[in-house]
């Protein structure tokens, strides 16, 4: 007797499972399959153009912020909001680092041009972390680290700039 209940509760059971399959193919139209996943478009890949010429990039990007940071760093007292201001300038001088990438001399120098930037941007990350610390002197000496690589390139490519932080103030 328990048998047949079992058997018979299960006979139940497939039946309510497998109702809508048989409702749908008793009116004629069959199991439908799911739709197919919509195909999806090819990824966009943007095309990065350089805007700028090098020497903007290096006069009103790269200088710019480096003249600020350096004029914050000069402070004896940094507030909590120069501290970020110092930051994103620090940030902004790494990623004129990865512009001066995208527009590499066609020539030998090639590879120093682009080891170069590579370089700086990575210093100029560095400092970023540094000012993230809130500590000055490791701050100014981050910034000291960084133009002193900025002057070797410059001495390389014989661009006559060179950078100088905390140089004394002309009267």
């Amino acid at each position: 007797m328990i048998r047949t209940r079992a058997i018979l509760l299960a006979a139940v059971a497939a039946l309510l499972l497998t109702w809508p399959a048989v409702s749908q193919q008793s009116r004629g139209t069959g199991r439908q399959r799911p739709a197919p996943p919509p195909a999806t478009a090819p990824a966009y890949t943007p095309k990065l153009v350089p805007v700028a010429d090098n020497k903007l990039v290096m006069e009103g990007m790269t200088n710019a912020n480096f003249l600020g940071l350096e004029k914050i760093l000069k402070s004896d007292a940094v507030d909590d909001d120069s501290w970020i201001f110092a930051r994103g300038q620090a940030i902004l001088i790494a990623e004129s680092g990865n512009l001066l990438m995208m527009r590499p001399p066609n020539n030998p120098t090639q590879q120093t041009w682009l080891k170069s930037a590579e370089e700086m941007r990575d210093l100029a990350s560095q400092l970023a972390q540094t000012l993230r610390s809130h500590d000055l002197e490791r701050g100014r000496q981050a910034l000291v680290d960084l133009s002193q690589k900025c002057n070797a390139c410059h001495e390389t490519f014989r661009v006559k700039t060179r950078v100088k932080p905390f140089a004394a103030e002309k009267p």
